[in-house]
């Protein structure tokens, strides 16, 4: 029997939300281990290392991934599953052949970095190569999970991976005595080991599809000559906004600097994690596009949540979380005051987050590369201008004006595309038999899964 929309959605933010607040703890612990195992310049240089790592992960065209998400979505609605047959081995070949290309690369090019800045360094990238052949696998597993809500198992492979991290960290640091080596040691070893695990659970989902023939009259060829580049220029844009905004802080103050913004980033990250409604609709939102009403009310009341959520997490976590950092890590107490500003980023992401779903599912992509762009060319603009006037609050400034802007300029195309969609501050704060229904929906399931998990 195909479940409720209230359902999936409620039985979504229990596994996610459940297994977030297990996966904080753990990776609460890992954040201990490292940031007092590593001075603030190595966990700086160490950021750098990974930024450059991540600028060189968009020749895997990672923008496919909600592309691909998006189309299996849409053909999972009308039960074509030929075409997503066809479009997962598309996608599986192309991801493949790049990730082998990437880590050769990286790998053997590892010599030269060497020259330049020194063997440690170039030992950091040389590990780091494993990641691009790990993490095409890890993307097309993730893919299934997704497309058919198998919310337990995501939720169980970022448990997993998480544990896996912390045991590793603990291994190299400990015994092995090693510092930034056994960082990045940790990180691609605990991606393989959970790749791995799940290789049998993905085989089981596949299932679904893996007997029908593949329908040759669509390729991913097609969709990227179409629509489809967009997506991939949306993820370079925002990867590169984001990595440049690292090196911009260094340029501007310094490589401690960009130490203490990525703890306040970092814990920003984990807070909005914590409500992880915008995970459990992403693949949801692309099944209900020919359903036009409740397309609609999906995105209205998945925003509306969303902006609560956020609301209620933003208040407990500006008074909560900087006291118990600045008692473990001491070191980054001057990090905090960052932390506390992004926060009021939430309530402009609340919006954004969930409109940027909606761009893949109406096939909007070739507007969302401007919107990205936007944002990234006001981190260009605006964060040299801030930290000139303000310091390091200046990026605080930045952060959130970058959110709003955004978030502004995404509600504005989406009302167009959309003539149908409509938004009201007055629905934030009002409950209607919708709403009613929906949240007596969740609880029943919460209930039952809680109970049961008691036993």
């Amino acid at each position: 029997m195909e479940k409720s929309l209230s359902r999936k959605i409620g039985e979504g933010l229990f596994w996610f939300g459940s297994n977030t607040l297990i996966v904080k703890v753990i990776s609460l612990v890992s954040v201990y281990l490292i940031l007092h195992r590593l001075s603030v310049y190595e966990y700086g240089v160490s950021e750098l290392v990974f930024s450059v790592v991540a600028l060189m992960t968009l020749f895997l065209l990672p923008g496919l991934n909600d592309l691909i998400l998006a189309e299996f979505g849409r053909e999972k609605g009308r039960e074509n599953l030929g075409t997503m047959k066809k479009l997962f081995f598309d996608y599986a070949k192309l991801g493949l052949v790049l990730g082998i290309v990437l880590w050769v690369i990286l790998f053997f090019g590892a010599d030269i970095i060497s020259d330049y800045y020194g063997k440690n360094i170039a030992n950091l990238f040389r590990i780091s190569s494993f990641l691009f052949l790990i993490s095409a696998f890890k993307s097309l597993m993730k893919l299934i999970f997704n497309a058919y809500l198998k919310f337990f198992i995501i939720s169980v492979w970022s448990f997993s991976e998480e544990l896996l991290k912390l045991g590793f960290l603990a291994l190299f640091f400990f015994y092995f005595n090693f510092r930034m080596e056994g960082l990045f040691l940790a990180h691609v070893l605990s991606l393989l080991a959970a790749v791995l695990i799940f290789i049998p659970v993905f085989l089981g989902v596949y299932k679904n599809f893996s007997g029908v023939k593949a329908d040759k009259s669509v390729s991913l060829i097609k969709i990227l000559t179409s629509h489809g580049k967009w997506a991939v220029l949306i993820n370079y844009s925002k990867s590169i906004g984001d990595n440049l905004r690292l090196w911009l802080i260094k340029i501007f103050l310094g490589t401690e600097a960009v130490g203490l913004f990525s703890v306040a980033y970092g814990l920003y990250s984990h807070t909005a994690s914590l409500f992880p409604l915008s995970s459990v609709v992403r693949p949801i939102i692309p099944q209900y596009f020919h359903d036009k009403e409740k397309f609609y009310k999906l995105i209205s009341k998945s925003i509306k949540y969303q902006f609560l959520g956020y609301l209620a997490i933003g208040i407990v976590a500006f008074f909560a979380f900087p006291p118990i950092i600045v008692w473990l890590f001491p070191n980054y107490a001057s990090s905090m005051f960052l932390f506390k500003g992004f926060l009021f980023a939430l309530l402009a992401v609340s919006f954004g987050g969930i409109f940027a779903y909606v761009f893949y599912a109406v096939r909007a992509q070739r507007r969302f590369v401007l919107n990205v762009a936007i944002r990234t060319f006001s981190i260009l603009l605006f964060l040299p201008v801030f930290v000139y006037f303000f310091g390091r609050l200046g990026l605080v400034f930045e952060f959130i004006f970058s959110a709003i802007i955004m978030s502004v300029d995404r509600y504005m195309v989406l009302k167009r595309l959309l003539p149908g969609f409509k938004l009201y501050a007055r629905d934030f704060f009002a409950l209607d038999e919708m709403d009613r229904y929906f949240i007596k929906k969740i609880k029943e399931f919460v209930f039952t899964k809680s109970n049961f998990l008691m036993r």
